[in-house]
């Protein structure tokens, strides 16, 4: 995850917002919370598909290593991936 200000947290939200409005995005997920650092107080991670208007577009990826394996437990390896987990969104290996 990504540590952010409020004033980082809102441009994000606006550019999301922005892109869902003009049916430049389709998909995509945001996840924020609360962290101890007085100066850039949100950790963030984000993922959003970009450019829908333009053909296949591009995913912008926000506080999300993508150093590491890109491929879930499970075998999936078409994603979406959880930040945190590094889990696909389907898995059913989840209790494991």
């Amino acid at each position: 995850m990504q540590n952010m200000n409020r004033e980082e947290l809102v441009s994000l939200l606006g550019d999301m917002k922005d892109r869902v409005a003009r049916g430049d995005s389709h998909e995509g997920k945001l996840h924020y919370l609360l962290d101890t650092d007085p100066e850039r107080p949100f950790r963030v991670a984000a993922m959003y598909r970009v450019d829908g208007t333009l053909g296949t577009g591009r995913t912008e990826l926000v506080g999300v290593d993508v150093a590491g394996p890109l491929a879930c437990k499970c075998g999936n390896t078409a994603g979406p991936f959880d930040a945190t987990t590094g889990r696909c969104d389907d898995c059913t290996d989840a209790a494991a």
